[in-house]
């Protein structure tokens, strides 16, 4: 009686039981196919009884395998009140290489699968004349090239049928660079009869060490719709319009042709200071200002260009010549670039270079040469530039002293209009005296009749230096005035524009510089203040500096940016020049009371 009312409670544990039962059984694992080729995936099986949370450890299978995906599933079946559960994982793997593959065991919720074992062949021939849906090409060029030289690696896929989540694998091939050129371009093409579609992809290689070296074939995952039986609405419609949503998909992968490399090293005949293998090099240069003499302290730009063929812009070097006496050179911050051409690269590097003479006389800038190796004609070639005279006048504002003649000499000074004192009186030629250019013709005079205007002169003197010794103290009143409409400007603003500008310069933020200097330049000369580095660099009497000045204002417009370096120009620019001239410009003359 008591069974019988219990029954299903009892049915129920026993169903619990055959679960339980069945979790503990040993996990099972099949292969899809036991042999492929290589280049095709394959789908590993595993199925363990009951409820299983969490997925298998794949970590065993990354040594001959990639895994491409892991998908799960659980099923559950009461047949006569008995209940069977069980998960499965579906894994695809694609072999890395051929030959005889073990899959290990595999932990599966604290038990091991069993170890099953692969065989993968030679893929066969992937390409039109095979049919192939999918099918890559590859060409280098030249397969021979020097250590730093240029190979133009081409790669072409090409697909039948519609991709899906493709994947292509990066070239990176051990001892070289590797730049890719440009995007991608895509094509329609025929081959043999069949309609594909072509994307091509271009890299340039640079080898770093010479002797062999391997590329390895790309490799392209990506994933095909499954080959379904001709449908019916095909021959109305030209295409089956549900294909897109009822077709399944299957991964694929898909691996290119590798190829090896022979890289030949520098060799002995080329004797430049630099190894450049290259298809061509030209030197541009540019002079600021252009031709003309220039005087001591003006600096002289010229802005040199290396324009290489088959080199990046990073592979050039920067010529900066060495300073000569009498000449101060101040390089300027490299600029690289690389062009990306339908056949190769162009690389640029422009180095800028200024020269500020210290002396006037006559320098000789000497050519520049560069040697490089034609990859064309196998042969070391020179680059050259030809040397520029440059003639330096002396600063402005300075005068070639000359020693005075033997007649100046002895030619006693002449009066001036503005003496207050009498006239001289000179014997002339007749044994007359003459006066001012008149002719005396009486006998000689005293003082006070002969020069009344003395006393006038010396009243006239009088009366305009009290007058500028009531200027200089001012007239009651107009200093209350003066103070009134325009008030004296705050010196102290000064020292805090200068705290800004030396910060700026220590941190390298040449906006912070520029305006802080701006800012002392203000407060120092209030009543005619610089309108900007280059008025302001025209004042000091400092050649570096101005030089500095012209760097820092380059900087700021400069359209790669890069770091400034602003510590020199804190260094050298610690005071402002007090000394003015009219106009409140900085005077180039000594002051007379030191």
């Amino acid at each position: 009686m008591s069974i019988r009312r219990h029954g299903p409670v009892w049915a129920l544990l026993a169903a619990l039981l055959g679960v339980t039962a069945g979790a503990w059984a040993a996990p099972s694992a099949r292969l899809e196919r036991d042999r492929v080729a290589d280049g095709e995936t394959v789908r590993l099986l595993i199925e363990a009884g009951g409820q299983v949370s969490g997925r298998p450890d794949t970590r065993p299978l990354e040594q001959d395998f990639d895994v491409l995906g892991v998908a799960s599933g659980s099923r559950v079946n009461i047949m006569n009140g008995r209940m069977e559960a069980s998960t499965t994982w579906t894994l695809t793997l694609a072999p890395k290489r051929t030959g005889r593959l073990t899959i290990p065991p595999l932990e599966v919720d604290g038990q091991r699968t069993p170890t099953l074992t692969l065989e993968v062949t030679q893929a066969p021939v992937t390409g039109s004349a095979a049919g192939a849906d999918i099918f890559i090409e590859t060409q280098v060029d030249p397969d021979t090239p020097y250590v730093q030289g240029m190979v133009l690696y081409t790669l072409r896929i090409y697909h039948a049928v519609r991709l899906a989540e493709g994947q292509l694998s990066d070239l990176d091939p051990a001892n070289a660079l590797v730049r890719r050129m440009g995007e991608d371009r895509q094509d329609t093409v025929n081959r043999d009869g069949r309609r594909y579609r072509m994307i091509e992809r271009r890299y340039a290689l640079f080898p770093q060490a010479s002797g062999e070296l391997t590329l390895p074939g790309v490799v392209l995952d990506a994933q095909v719709p499954e080959r379904r039986r001709r449908s019916p609405l095909t021959d109305f419609f030209g295409r089956d319009p549900f294909d897109d949503f009822l077709t399944s998909t299957r991964r694929v992968r898909v691996r290119g042709e590798s190829h090896t490399l022979f890289v030949r090293p520098r060799p002995a005949e080329a004797q430049g200071a630099h190894w450049l293998p290259a298809e061509n090099v030209e030197l541009v240069e540019q002079w600021l200002p252009p031709d003309g003499p220039v005087r001591v302290g003006d600096p002289v730009s010229r802005s040199l260009t290396i324009r290489a063929r088959g080199l990046t812009g990073a592979q050039l070097p920067a010529l900066v010549p060495d300073p000569e006496e009498g000449m101060k050179v101040y390089p300027d911050q490299a600029r690289t670039d690389t062009r990306d051409l339908t056949d190769g690269v162009v690389g640029e590097k422009t180095q800028g270079v200024a020269f500020v003479p210290t002396r006037a006389g006559t320098f000789t800038l000497p050519s520049v040469h560069l040697r490089w190796w034609d990859t064309q004609a196998d042969r070391e070639r020179l680059a050259e530039l030809p040397a520029r005279m440059l003639q330096v006048l002396p600063a402005a504002g300075t005068q070639a002293f000359e020693a005075p003649s033997q007649e100046s000499a002895e030619r006693p000074p002449a009066p001036t209009s503005m003496s207050p004192g009498p006239p001289v009186v000179t014997p002339s030629s007749d044994g007359q005296a003459a006066a001012g250019g008149v002719r005396d013709t009486g006998a000689v005079e005293t003082p006070a009749e002969t020069d009344p205007w003395r006393w006038v002169s010396l009243a006239l003197g009088a009366l305009w230096l009290a007058t500028l010794a009531l200027w200089l103290r001012g007239w009651p009143g107009r200093g209350r005035d003066k103070k009134a409409t325009s008030p004296a400007p705050d010196r102290l603003e000064e020292g805090p524009a200068r705290t800004r500008f030396q910060k700026g310069c220590r941190e390298g933020n040449g906006r912070l510089a520029r305006r802080g200097l701006l800012e002392w330049a203000a407060a120092h000369w209030p009543g005619d203040p610089p309108r900007g580095l280059q008025e302001l660099a025209t004042r000091l009497d400092d050649p570096p500096v101005r030089q500095m000045l012209t760097e820092l204002d380059r900087s700021l417009y400069r359209e790669e940016g890069g770091e400034w370096d602003g510590k020199p120009l804190a260094h050298r620019l610690r005071q402002l020049p007090k000394a003015l001239s009219v106009g409140g410009r900085p005077s180039p003359l000594p002051e007379l009371y030191p």
